[in-house]
């Protein structure tokens, strides 16, 4: 297995969008799936880097929530992983949160570790008062997984 580091632009990134929902809610989704040949393996204390603009380059709201959540190709509704807020991370800069002394606070306990087979997919979803816009070069999403090509 190697190790990889997956983010906005890696090829596994099927999907990057931002949607207003009713309620005045923005809803923004970051979807990475398995290839054909890959199966992907993320640990249970799972830990990513990020820093979420909007359109205008501004912070979105610190006070967005994060899901993480796994999709099988034949599920209706994605399996729940996690969800955490964005608070802890809009305070600190990408390159602060990989800190020792700041890591442990930002780790995510997933509950398990989780494989992600292929053609399934892990979906990060934002929910909150702004839209992400993934094309800013200032956003960052990005955390390890280890890559088992079969």
């Amino acid at each position: 297995m190697t190790r990889i580091t997956l983010h906005k632009e890696h090829a596994y990134v099927t999907a990057k969008t931002s949607e207003t929902c009713s309620g005045g809610k923005a809803r923004s989704r970051l979807e990475i799936t398995a290839p054909r040949n890959t199966r992907l393996h993320l640990p249970r204390r799972f830990f990513a880097k990020i820093k979420l603009l909007d359109n205008a380059g501004n912070q979105i709201d610190r006070y967005a929530v994060i899901f993480v959540r796994k999709i099988r190709p034949n599920d209706r509704k994605p399996a729940y992983l996690a969800d955490f807020d964005y608070t802890d991370f809009a305070d600190l800069a990408p390159d602060q949160q990989d800190s020792q002394d700041n890591r442990a606070s930002l780790t995510v306990d997933l509950g398990h570790d989780v494989t992600v087979n292929p053609q399934e997919t892990i979906s990060i979803e934002i929910i909150g008062a702004d839209a992400v816009d993934w094309t800013k070069p200032g956003t960052v999403f990005e955390f390890r997984a280890a890559e088992e090509v079969l």
